[in-house]
């Protein structure tokens, strides 16, 4: 995921941002031991106010961009959770 400069307004590229990273999948090499920590660093994301995301995460304006083939990657994981 990549922030640019955009007209997207900062409270919308921030929920954007943070539903990217909140369903992108855990790759399959990753060890028990980042597992575990990928989890804690994702509710940690959730645990902060909107609005402190809002400040850390924005300037101005945004524009949120994902790579190639993140977007396929994301919705096929959306699909295998049953869309939680």
């Amino acid at each position: 995921m990549k922030l640019t400069p955009g007209s997207q307004k900062k409270g919308k590229a921030a929920k954007q941002a943070m539903d990217v990273l909140m369903r992108a999948p855990i790759p399959a090499a990753v060890t028990a031991d980042d597992k575990l920590f990928d989890t804690g660093l994702k509710a940690l994301m959730k645990a902060t106010p909107e609005g402190d995301m809002v400040h850390i995460m924005c300037g101005s304006g945004v524009k949120v961009s994902l790579p190639a083939g993140a977007a396929k990657a994301i919705n096929a994981a959306r699909k295998k959770d049953g869309g939680k």
